[in-house]
C-alpha cells in the first residue's frame, strides 16, 4: 500500500467498500426477518410435511431458504429441531443440502445490474413501512426497504472499487488471490467472521463488475464463503444432544469435501460455467467484457456448486448419518428431563416466533408426563395416607415447577422478538397454558399434603367404598389433563373442546359424590365431620384440576378461533370460573381453618 499513488484516495475507497458493506448486510438483515415473519406460519406447515422421502427433505430446505434469504437460519432451525428430537438425522441431511441450494438465490438476485432502482425499493419500502401498521404491508415494505439496501450496498461497494482497476498494486494482491488455496482461507475466515456468505459472494460479485476478478478467482471465494457459512450452524450445536452436533458436522463435512473435490478441477469448472452463463456483446475490451461477464458466471458457479453437492450426497444420507454415528457416540450418561428441556429450547429457533412456540409445546409435553405420574402417585398417597409417597410427589412437583420456569423464560425470549398481532396472542395464551398446567402440579402437592398430613393427625382411615367412588371421580379428571395437555402440545383444537364440554360430566359426579356423602353422614347417629370434610376434600382436589385442565383447552381454543363471540365467550366463561373458584375456595377457607 506504500507504493500507491498519493492521487488514491484510500479514505474514500474504505469509507466506500466498508459503507456498503454495512448498508448490504443491514439489508439482509432487514429483509430476512420481515420473510421470516411473513413466512413464518408457512415455515411451520412446510416442516411439518417432512417425511422420511429425503427428496421431499431436500425440496422443504430450499424452499424455506428461499422464502426467508438465509441459509444459516434454515441450518440453525434444523440444527434445533433435531436437538429436540423432532427431526431425524437423515431428514436433517436433506434440508440441510435443500437450504444451501436456497441460498444461492440471493447470489443470483445480486448478479443483476439493478442498483439504479435500489434507492427507488428503499423509499418504496420505507412508505408501507413508514404509513402501515403492524401488519402485512409493513413487513412488505421491510422487505422491500432491505431488498433496496442490498442493491444500494452493492453499487456503493461496486462505485468505491472502480479507482482500483487501474491500481497496480492491488491487480498484483488480487493476482496473489488467485491462488485458490489462500482465497478459499480469505474467503472462509471472512465469512465465518460476519455469518453471511451472501455477503462474501455479494464482495466478489462487486469486484467481478469493476473487472478485478477472474471466474477461476470468484471460484475459489464461493468455496471458500460455503465453508465459511458452516460456522453459525456449529456455534448453534455447542452444548446440543449428539444428534444435533452431528447435524452441524455433516454441514461442514458436505461443504470441506465438495470443495476438495472442485478445487483442483477450478479451471474445468469455470470452463463448465462459462457454457452455462450468457455471453457478452461484442466489440468491448477484455476487461469489459470481464466486468460484464463474471458476476452472472459467479452466481451460477455458486448454484452449480451447491445443487452438485446436494444431488451427489443426498442418495448417501443414511449411510452417512450411520458414520457419524460411529463417528460421534452417544453419551454414556442419559440426559434428565430438565436437561433435554435445556436443550430442546434452543435460542436459535426464536428467529422464527411460529417454530419456537411449537418448540414450547412439545417440550411442555415433558411437563404434562409428570403431572399424570404426581396425580397417579398423590392419589395413591391420600387413600394409604402415606407420607414417604407424598414426599415423592413433592419431589416431582419441584422437577414441573422448574420446568415451568424454563418455559416461561423461553416464552419471554420470544415475546422480546417483533411479532405480529397474532404472534403476540399465541404467546400470552401458551404463558397462561403453561401457568395452568403448573397450577395443576400445585394443587397436587398442596392439597394432597394437606389431605395426608390432617388424615394422619386425625387418625382417619379412607374407607374402599370412598376409595371406589373417588377413583370413579378422578378417572375421567385425569383424562381432561392427558387430553389437555395433548391438546396444548399438538395445538388440536377438536381435542381441546372435548376438555371444555367435560365441564357438565364433572359437576354431576361431582354432586353425586356429594349427595353419597350426605345420605351416608346423615344416617349416622354421630358423624365425624373431620372425615366427611377430608372426603370431600379430595373431590374438592380432583375438581380444582380439572378447572386448570380446562383453562389450558380454551387457550388452544382461543388460538385456533376465528370467531370473535367465540373468543369473548370463553373469556367470560373464564370469568365465571374464576369468580366461582375464589367463592369456593373462601367458603373452604371459613369451614377449614386448620393450617
Amino acid at each position: 500500500m506504500e507504493n500507491w499513488p498519493v492521487t488514491l484516495d484510500l479514505v474514500e475507497i474504505l469509507s466506500g467498500l466498508l459503507g456498503g458493506l454495512a448498508l448490504f448486510l443491514f439489508g439482509m438483515e432487514r429483509m430476512a426477518e420481515a420473510l421470516k415473519q411473513i413466512a413464518g406460519e408457512r415455515i411451520k406447515a412446510i416442516l411439518a410435511t417432512l417425511t422420511r422421502n429425503r427428496l421431499r427433505g431436500l425440496i422443504t430446505g430450499a424452499v424455506v431458504t428461499a422464502a426467508i434469504q438465509s441459509s444459516s437460519v434454515t441450518t440453525v432451525l434444523v440444527v434445533g429441531f433435531v436437538s429436540a428430537g423432532a427431526m431425524s438425522l437423515p431428514q436433517a441431511m436433506g434440508v440441510i443440502l435443500g437450504a444451501d441450494i436456497g441460498t444461492t438465490i440471493t447470489a443470483q438476485l445480486i448478479a443483476f445490474d439493478v442498483t439504479r432502482y435500489a434507492l427507488l425499493l428503499v423509499a418504496i419500502g420505507f412508505g408501507f413501512s413508514f404509513f402501515s401498521g403492524r401488519g402485512a404491508p409493513r413487513l412488505y415494505g421491510a422487505s422491500l426497504m432491505g431488498t433496496g439496501l442490498i442493491f444500494y450496498g452493492m453499487g456503493l461497494m461496486s462505485q468505491a472499487m472502480s479507482p482500483l482497476r487501474g491500481e497496480v498494486s492491488f491487480t498484483q494482491f488480487m493476482a496473489a488471490l488467485e491462488s485458490p488455496l489462500l482465497a478459499v482461507v480469505c474467503s472462509a475466515a471472512f465469512t465465518a467472521l460476519i455469518q453471511a456468505s451472501s455477503a462474501t459472494i455479494g464482495v466478489a460479485i462487486a469486484l467481478a463488475s469493476q473487472g478485478l476478478v477472474t471466474i477461476e478467482t470468484g471460484v475459489a471465494i464461493l468455496l471458500g464463503a460455503n465453508i465459511g457459512t458452516c460456522a453459525t450452524a456449529g456455534l448453534a450445536a455447542i452444548g446440543r444432544t449428539r444428534n444435533a452436533v452431528r447435524a452441524a458436522i455433516a454441514h461442514v463435512l458436505f461443504k470441506v469435501i465438495g470443495t476438495l473435490l472442485v478445487l483442483p478441477f477450478i479451471p474445468q469448472f469455470a470452463e463448465l460455467v462459462g457454457y452455462l452463463s450468457p455471453l457478452v456483446p461484442p466489440g468491448l475490451s477484455e476487461l469489459e467484457a470481464r466486468a460484464k461477464l463474471v458476476p452472472r458466471q459467479i452466481a451460477n458457479a455458486h448454484t452449480l456448486f451447491n445443487v452438485g453437492i446436494a444431488f451427489g450426497f443426498l442418495p448417501f444420507s443414511r449411510l452417512f448419518a450411520e458414520f457419524l454415528a460411529r463417528l460421534l457416540p452417544e453419551r454414556e450418561r442419559e440426559l434428565s428431563d430438565l436437561a433435554e428441556t435445556e436443550i430442546a429450547l434452543d435460542r436459535g429457533l426464536i428467529q422464527v416466533p411460529s417454530l419456537a412456540l411449537e418448540l414450547v409445546r412439545k417440550a411442555s409435553r415433558r411437563m404434562g408426563a409428570a403431572l399424570l405420574r404426581m396425580f397417579d402417585e398423590g392419589a395413591r398417597a391420600v387413600y394409604g395416607l402415606d407420607s414417604e409417597k407424598m414426599e415423592r410427589v413433592r419431589d416431582m412437583d419441584t422437577d414441573v415447577d422448574s420446568l415451568h420456569a424454563r418455559l416461561v423464560e423461553y416464552l419471554g425470549h420470544i415475546g422480546r422478538s417483533e411479532l405480529s398481532a397474532s404472534q403476540s396472542r399465541d404467546v400470552i395464551r401458551a404463558m397462561s397454558a403453561i401457568g395452568n398446567l403448573e397450577s395443576i402440579g400445585d394443587v397436587i402437592e398442596t392439597n394432597f399434603s394437606h389431605l395426608v398430613e390432617t388424615g394422619n393427625r386425625n387418625g382417619i382411615r379412607p374407607r374402599e367404598a370412598m376409595v371406589a367412588e373417588l377413583e370413579r371421580f378422578r378417572a375421567p379428571v385425569r383424562e381432561a389433563v392427558e387430553k389437555a395437555v395433548e391438546a396444548f402440545v399438538q395445538n388440536n383444537p377438536a381435542l381441546a373442546r372435548e376438555v371444555v364440554d367435560q365441564k357438565t360430566l364433572i359437576n354431576e359426579l361431582d354432586l353425586e359424590f356429594k349427595r353419597i356423602q350426605l345420605a351416608r353422614f346423615g344416617g349416622q347417629s354421630d358423624p365425624d365431620p373431620r372425615e366427611q370434610t377430608f372426603e370431600l376434600g379430595v373431590a374438592d382436589a380432583f375438581k380444582r384440576i380439572h378447572y386448570h385442565a380446562r383453562r389450558v383447552a380454551k387457550r388452544v381454543v382461543e388460538s385456533n378461533s376465528t370467531d370473535g363471540a367465540g373468543i369473548e365467550n370463553a373469556k367470560e366463561e373464564d370469568h365465571q370460573d374464576r369468580k366461582l373458584e375464589a367463592q369456593e375456595r373462601s367458603q373452604k377457607d371459613q369451614s377449614d381453618p386448620s393450617p
